[in-house]
């Protein structure tokens, strides 16, 4: 399976980019005629209706000052259009503009493929901005907006299929945790008479999936993946069927629900594509065996300076911070605290912060926030001595591996009865199917379950981490020491 969503000089799937360069100029010129012709007709309409109000007066005179008759005329039907005393030529001229405008955009978008390219919320979100603010097309606008979309094609691609598969299967949104031959399961994709659902769950879901592996492969010979189905289950009604081509197979069941499978070839594209979106660096993406060397060559080319080391976004900090209870004189540990973003936070609540960092360039930053209710110790926290006596343990541990694994279970140890801890992690810890994501969750379980309003695991935002360079999905971890 090969992923052609550029070649090298940047057009996108589907080679609609040198067609739109070698039409631009006969695109624009229709455009720009179009919008000539109905600003003509606009004026002519203005000279039409000032014409009609003098045929108005020049009646009124004709029977000394009587018009009733043409506001009853002048209500309804062909002679209404004679008496629009209320026409408007820059409004008229301006919706015809929008309304050509955003055909064309919209036009392009498809003929060039990069609407292919976009899930369906991506292609929504598309629409709607053209309803909101339509750009003229101009030969400028043209090439700066296709230059620009050619250019992040590959990432608008990559969103689009972390979004559609992160929907089909939690587990997809860690690209790691997702393995060859796994099933996914798909509830409510059909309704209590057998139709496909129409929603996110049904017929929507599954052209999103289509799309992907159209583009993934667009040589295969496949039939579109609602109709194999629909085709499978041999008319309407509760019943069973099955559907299998060259990369999927769904199996559908009399109450609702499919299961799906990924062939392995389009399991392998989906988790790189997915690797490619998030991260390799953060996720656990390295295998077991990997090999010092090997490993080392994967982190070469870090977004950040510092391995392992991303700044919690401020977003990210009041998000993870949400519902958590805070009152003056708490005692919190920050073990992993950076360059200070949840200690600046904390400090805002009124408590007491010991802040541990090991980076010497990261102590530096936050013995500026060193004061009465801030104490930084530089050490490796791995290594502190265990004291429980926290209110709170807030944290963002290092990702890397399963780093953060350590971090937790040590964090948690400092809490006193009652205390909660809240950490930051990669969407791996909630979904990962290892052994070690198993084990973690077991104990996460038994030691830090809270009360039933203390969920466990929450999402935050997708992309929360983006402005610091990985898009990886994140989760925040609420443990409270019983």
């Amino acid at each position: 399976m090969d992923i052609r969503i550029m070649d090298t000089e940047g057009d996108t799937a589907g080679n609609g980019l040198p067609a739109l360069r070698s039409q631009a100029d006969r695109i624009v010129a229709q455009r720009d005629a179009a919008i000539a012709k109905a600003t003509e007709a606009a004026g002519l309409l203005v000279q039409a209706y000032g014409l009609m109000r003098e045929a108005m007066a020049s009646a009124g005179l004709a029977c000394d000052g009587r018009t009733s008759i043409f506001a009853h005329h002048g209500s309804g039907g062909e002679a209404a259009i004679l008496f629009n005393d209320r026409f408007d030529a820059g409004h008229a001229v301006e919706h015809f503009r929008r309304g050509v405008d955003a055909n064309v955009w919209a036009n392009l978008m498809q003929v060039t493929g990069l609407r292919d390219l976009m899930d369906r919320e991506e292609a929504e979100r598309f629409d709607r901005s053209l309803a909101d603010e339509v750009p003229a097309v101009t030969l400028e606008n043209l090439n700066a907006t296709f230059e620009r979309l050619v250019g992040e094609s590959r990432m608008i691609f990559e969103r689009g299929v972390a979004n559609v598969f992160s929907r089909l299967d939690p587990r997809f949104k860690s690209h790691d945790a997702f393995s060859v031959g796994s099933r996914i399961i798909l509830t409510y994709v059909f309704d209590s008479h057998g139709y496909l659902s129409g929603g996110r769950y049904g017929r929507e879901m599954l052209m999103d999936v289509d799309r992907v592996l159209r583009v993934l492969d667009p040589t295969a010979h496949r039939v579109p993946l609602v109709q194999g189905i629909e085709a499978s289950r041999r008319g309407h009604g509760p019943r069973q069927g099955c559907h299998e081509d060259r990369h999927v197979k769904v199996r559908t069941f009399a109450n609702g629900n499919a299961h799906l499978w990924l062939s392995p070839e389009a399991t392998r594209a989906v988790n790189g594509i997915l690797a490619s979106f998030y991260g390799d660096t953060l996720a656990d993406a390295a295998p077991e065996d990997m090999d010092g060397e090997t490993f080392a060559g994967l982190r070469a080319n870090l977004p950040a300076r510092d391995l392992a080391f991303y700044p919690t976004p401020d977003a990210a900090v009041a998000e993870a911070l949400q519902g958590v209870w805070f009152e003056p004189g708490m005692r919190v540990l920050e073990p992993s605290a950076g360059s200070g973003a949840f200690v600046r936070a904390l400090l805002e609540k009124g408590v007491e912060v010991d802040a541990i960092e090991i980076h010497p360039s990261r102590v530096a930053q936050l013995r500026v926030l060193e004061g009465p209710r801030c104490r930084v110790i530089a050490a490796n926290f791995l290594g502190h001595p265990v004291n429980p006596v926290y209110d709170r343990v807030v944290m963002n541990p290092p990702f890397s591996g399963t780093e953060w694994m350590k971090h937790v279970r040590h964090a948690f140890d400092f809490l006193k009865p009652g205390g909660k801890l809240v950490a930051i992690l990669p969407a791996s810890a909630e979904v990962n199917e290892t052994a070690q994501h198993l084990a973690f969750r077991r104990w996460a379980e038994k030691e830090g379950a809270g009360r039933y309003y203390d969920r466990m695991w929450r999402d935050l935002p997708p992309e929360s981490f983006a402005s610091v360079g990985t898009r990886i999905n994140t989760v925040v971890l609420t443990l409270v020491r019983k």
